[in-house]
């Protein structure tokens, strides 16, 4: 079934193993765009940036810019705009789940987060040390 959120069908020019060269380019993009997450260990960065290029792949879309960055078949980055200015996607960050930000929440809004509604900042709590 055609999905009707989009006009057209998307369609992949295929995957392409990265040489050593260019993963260490982007080795230096994504590590630059995690620092946003804070420090990561050397391990939790393994995951998800290889230091091997044997499984690390991109994907580009046909008549566009945007490239996805797969590590064992799984998107872990997004290049947007083709510029090299990655950052991680949610499956990515999945694969290190120390850097997630955890946030407490309200007994008073927890219902509504349940039904739906946006987090808004009056329904954190923040943990004062």
């Amino acid at each position: 079934l055609p999905c009707p959120m989009f006009k057209k069908p998307f369609s992949c020019n295929g995957n392409t193993k990265l040489k050593k060269a260019l993963l260490k380019k982007v080795r230096i993009s994504a590590e630059k765009s995690l620092e946003l997450f804070g420090d990561l260990p050397a391990e939790e960065t393994a995951k998800i940036i290889p230091t091997k290029a044997e499984a690390f792949e991109v994907t580009k879309l046909k008549g566009s810019r945007v490239g996805f960055y797969t590590y064992k078949d799984v998107p872990v980055f997004i290049d947007v705009n083709g510029k090299g200015n990655i950052i991680p996607t949610v499956f990515g960050m999945w694969l290190c789940p120390a850097q997630m930000l955890v946030l407490t929440v309200d007994n008073g809004a927890f219902p509504h987060i349940l039904n739906g509604a946006d987090l808004m900042a009056p329904g954190v709590q923040l943990k004062l040390e």
